[in-house]
């Protein structure tokens, strides 16, 4: 019974990998699924000679916890923008 996934887009040509959709099921967690998924995907792009590896991730959830556990580094914040439309 699967109990975690992740996946990770990433172009060698563009020395470029991108961390994303990760989830566990709720029975599993707490239990360093989501740590060995960041950990196994970061250890196969640099296996593939990428170096620029990236996500995107709340800051101060558990998935932020768990990329700064697993070495990542908070280089920036997303700026988001948006325009409350009128309703008509």
């Amino acid at each position: 019974t699967p109990a975690s996934g992740a996946a990770m887009f990433y172009s060698v040509e563009k020395n470029f990998a991108y961390l994303h959709n990760a989830g566990t099921l709720e029975a599993y967690r707490g239990k360093g699924y989501q740590s060995a998924l960041i950990n196994h995907r970061v250890n196969l792009a640099l296996s593939l000679g990428i170096s620029r590896i990236y996500s995107i991730v709340s800051r101060g959830s558990t998935s932020w916890a768990n990329m700064i556990r697993c070495g990542l580094d908070e280089a920036q914040r997303p700026i988001i923008c948006s325009k409350k439309l009128a309703v008509a």
